[in-house]
């Protein structure tokens, strides 16, 4: 026969009761030993011991100020939208010289229309609202054209974008080459002018 645990009043528990009163018992104790296992086992973290790394990591943005994924957006003053980004961009030695940025991809956008230039790095010039891109600069766009050049100039205030030191991709009539060309105008109403030494290679 199983134990009987008496009242106060000597009357013996119902199995029921009893089995309710050992649980009152005996889960505290199980929940303190729970809390305690964990105590014990969390990992001690010495934050003297990352005092050193803190203060060479901000000794190093000083010496080197630069900021990581650098987002600007705005509109053109032809109503198209246009974004720039970054992976990481550093300001001018002096006040009046561009920052300089790395992993460089801007947009202009204008309803469903879109042109996008990329390029490993880039230099902004503030003042006169202009983006210079080289290496691996590539230009696309919705209309189908998809040119690269050494070098790429945009603008943030309007759709203007320069190409050149030899451009060559596709259009879409067909292959191109040229020594430069220039686009103007949103996206959906761009006017595209290739010049010097143009060759293009049709495709029907």
């Amino acid at each position: 026969m199983g134990r009987e645990v008496a009242t106060g009043a000597g009357r013996p528990l119902s199995a029921h009761s009893r089995r309710v009163y050992w649980l009152k018992v005996t889960l505290p104790v199980v929940a303190l030993a729970i809390l305690s296992t964990i105590f014990l086992l969390a990992r001690h973290i010495d934050y003297k011991d990352n005092l050193p790394l803190v203060r060479d990591t901000l000794a190093d943005r000083v010496r080197d100020p630069r900021l990581t994924r650098p987002d600007y957006s705005g509109l053109t003053a032809d109503g198209a939208a246009v974004s720039l980004t970054a992976a990481e961009a550093r300001p001018g030695a002096a006040a009046s010289d561009p920052a300089t940025a790395k992993g460089v991809d801007m947009r202009y956008a204008k309803g469903d229309r879109t042109l996008h230039v990329t390029a490993d790095d880039g230099a902004f010039d503030a003042g006169q609202g202009r983006m210079t891109l080289t290496g691996a600069a590539h230009l696309a766009t919705s209309d189908g054209y998809d040119l690269a050049a050494p070098r790429i100039v945009a603008l943030t205030g309007a759709t203007d974008v320069t190409a050149d030191g030899g451009v060559t991709g596709t259009a879409p009539m067909g292959r191109i080459t040229a020594a430069e060309m220039r686009l103007t105008g949103a996206p959906g109403a761009l006017q595209v002018v290739f010049k010097g030494g143009v060759k293009l290679v049709y495709s029907p």
